[in-house]
């Protein structure tokens, strides 16, 4: 028996669809693609910037800043190397203001990817691999705060940091049924740091009602870890 033209194409469309149907038959995902880096940036107009940072008129002074911070943070390489060129006091003071641009904006994104590994464990209470991640995250962002803005400047934000990862593991524990009492520990370990942060603060700033309130909601939940831990 012959077939017609049309009878193979149609043959041929279906052995096509069949092949796409199969398990993995379709493309592999590709990952995203990396923004291109911002182009370095150009030592001679640095330089040239750089010396108008000095330069008598404000307005001058505003725009050189601000040209220099739109050359992206590469650019505090460049300006580190005309440290001994840059003698002028309100220059050297908004050469600091340009690295402290990026450090905050780094500091920033850092507080926001803890903020997202943090909600990640909150959605994901059994899983240990999550609360690690978020756990290590915290110790992380942590250290770069307190480097940051000193001891003293953070310890609240610090102190509700720990205060929000011991919730998560004691919330791990009691959905975990009390089965877990490593996790328990952990828990107990983020309550007593946040504790001692507020408390060393509170030292300081003792008419501070909101972080009384939490300090005590701190404690609340450590008294309860502890007792768990004892039965």
């Amino acid at each position: 028996m012959r077939t017609s033209g049309a009878s193979k194409a149609l043959f041929a469309s279906a052995l096509l669809i069949f092949a796409l149907a199969l398990p993995g038959a379709e493309p592999a995902p590709q990952p995203p693609a990396e923004k291109p880096a911002p182009p370095a940036p150009d030592a001679k107009r640095v330089k040239e910037l750089a010396g108008n940072l000095a330069s008598e008129t404000y307005d001058e002074r505003e725009q050189a800043q601000q040209e220099l911070v739109k050359m992206g943070e590469a650019v505090v390489a460049e300006l580190e190397k005309l440290k001994a060129e840059i003698t002028d006091a309100e220059a050297q003071a908004r050469v600091e203001r340009i690295k402290t641009t990026f450090a905050d904006r780094k500091l920033q994104a850092e507080l926001d990817a803890l903020k997202e590994t943090m909600a990640d464990a909150a959605n994901h209470l059994e899983n240990g691999i999550k609360l690690n991640a978020a756990k290590a995250k915290l110790e992380e962002v942590a250290g770069l705060l307190k480097k940051r803005y000193g001891n003293n400047a953070v310890q609240t934000k610090v102190a509700e940091l720990y205060l929000q990862m011991g919730q998560i593991f004691y919330r791990s524990y009691r959905v975990a049924e009390k089965s877990k009492k490593d996790v328990l520990a952990e828990a107990q370990k983020l309550l007593e740091k946040s504790v001692d942060a507020y408390d060393e603060y509170l030292q300081a700033h003792p008419d501070d009602v909101l972080s009384t309130q939490q300090q005590t909601e701190a404690q609340m939940i450590l008294y309860a870890c502890r007792k768990y831990r004892t039965l």
